[in-house]
């Protein structure tokens, strides 16, 4: 089972706070993160023991808050169109 992070846990472990210009958002049950640049090879690998994924399409990392029920991808736009989406304060 996946462990469903707070948007409290998030900042309190400072992922993007390194980052300036990072754009973290809640949508639905997961989190994406946007950086203007390439992030650093610390941050990336804080992303990635934290569970996040890099999505090439995208162009974004994610965390999964839950279990995908779709066997289809979608585009960032059309997740976002679907479920709303909540910018975190970093």
């Amino acid at each position: 089972m996946i462990a469903i992070v707070s948007k409290q846990e998030l900042v309190a472990k400072g992922l993007f706070a390194q980052e300036a210009g990072a754009e973290v958002r809640i949508v639905g049950m997961w989190v994406w993160a946007k950086f203007p640049r390439k992030p650093a090879d610390e941050v990336r690998n804080a992303l990635s023991s934290e569970g996040f994924h890099w999505s090439k399409s995208k162009e974004r990392w994610y965390f999964i808050g839950a279990l995908s029920t779709s066997p289809r991808p979608h585009s960032y736009k059309a997740i976002v169109s679907r479920y709303g989406e909540e910018e975190l304060d970093t």
